[in-house]
């Protein structure tokens, strides 16, 4: 099965239909990064995954940082899902599985939907 997510960078969200997760700053950096590695069909090695996600802190970040950062990941993307998303490929690195795709939605459209939504649940609240 292939899911279709939205990753809004920005807001750092990621929708699937009407269900929409929250990240973290460090969580939605991994995940752009991983999006990124999908796109060249290449794993996301250690060594360029603290790079990126903790820049200047290389020397005090160790395996059990990077192992806890894509746990949370994980699970947050399994709620989406319910199919494990994040694979490791052991002594290289982590990537994307091949079933997740991600596509590009405008923020603005995603911020209309989200207001219109709040509106509707204000209107009802009020009005019935």
């Amino acid at each position: 099965m292939s899911y279709k997510l939205i990753f809004d960078k920005e807001r750092r969200k990621v929708i699937n239909g009407t269900v929409t997760i929250n990240l973290s700053c460090k969580e939605a950096c991994l995940l752009t990064e991983l999006i990124k590695s999908q796109a060249t069909m290449k794993e996301l090695s250690y060594t360029a995954l603290v790079h990126t996600v903790w820049p200047g802190r290389n020397e005090c970040i160790n395996s059990n940082n990077i192992t806890q950062l894509v746990f949370k990941l994980r699970s947050k993307l399994k709620k989406l899902t319910h199919h494990d998303c994040v694979i490791n490929i052991k002594g290289k690195g982590y990537q994307l599985s091949p079933d997740i795709r991600f596509k590009n939605k405008k923020t603005h459209l995603l911020f209309l939907r989200e207001i219109t939504s709040w509106l509707i649940q204000l209107f009802i609240a009020f009005f019935l």
